[in-house]
């Protein structure tokens, strides 16, 4: 999707706060500020370009910046972590659950709202997670719509995004082969997860999914954009 006005205080809010997680230098925060403000894209000048590629300029920016081409290595491993202390939970609500990857792919949604729990502890995320559970209502028949697609599949190609989230990825890829393997005769499943080639934001790279051991469950893959884009474009 094409840059809109709304895209605009959004990627300058999530700047100011990815900034902030860098360092709390004001002087450096405005300067580097003002930097990121001279992207065309940014003061309504050019509207022919996705809000992804605008993020990547940002990224650009703030690489130099730090003289880091991963600044946010470190939140990527905080990120990881918190939710591997919540793997043994998770994997016993699956394990309880009537329908298994019914609640799994409920998890893999939910894991877009965990970029707003950084700052929270595993226990605040679980509780979190418990909540928003009650709300996040898959309709039936696309259920059933994934199931037989995924009886029917020989190879699934799973997009990871953040790290922290590639946790509940991973259950879910989990889930979709032991779910593979009770529905029928059929166990061929191939499933490819696509990571980052490039560091971007906390979007994870073959390096995080590796520190989760989603390389132990299945095969992993950069997607081959050499420069920090927070996406997949071809």
């Amino acid at each position: 999707m094409l840059m809109k006005p709304d895209c605009i205080p959004c990627i300058l809010k999530m700047s100011t706060s990815a900034i902030r997680i860098l360092t709390s230098d004001e002087k450096i925060i405005r300067e580097l500020l003002c930097e990121i403000l001279k992207i065309p894209s940014l003061r309504g000048l050019y509207w022919h370009i996705t809000s992804s590629e605008v993020i990547e300029l940002v990224m650009e920016k703030i690489m130099d910046a730090m003289d880091d081409s991963d600044p946010f290595c470190a939140l990527k491993m905080q990120q990881n972590e918190k939710m591997m202390e919540l793997y043994p939970y998770l994997k016993n609500l699956l394990n309880e659950a009537p329908d298994p990857l019914y609640l799994a792919v409920q998890l893999a949604i939910l894991g877009n709202a965990i970029d707003l729990m950084i700052s929270d502890t595993p226990l605040e995320i679980e509780t979190a997670i418990g909540e928003r559970l009650q709300e996040t209502r898959i309709p039936v028949e696309r259920v059933l719509e994934f199931k037989g697609k995924l009886d029917e599949s020989e190879l699934v190609l799973y997009f990871g995004d953040n790290s922290g989230e590639i946790i509940l990825d991973k259950l879910l890829i989990e889930t979709m082969k032991e779910w593979r393997m009770k529905s029928g005769e059929r166990h061929d499943l191939e499933i490819v997860f696509v990571v980052r080639s490039r560091p971007t934001l906390n979007d994870a790279t073959l390096t995080e999914a590796r520190m989760v051991g989603i390389d132990k469950i299945t095969s992993g893959v950069a997607n081959g954009i050499d420069w920090p884009l927070p996406g997949t474009i071809t």
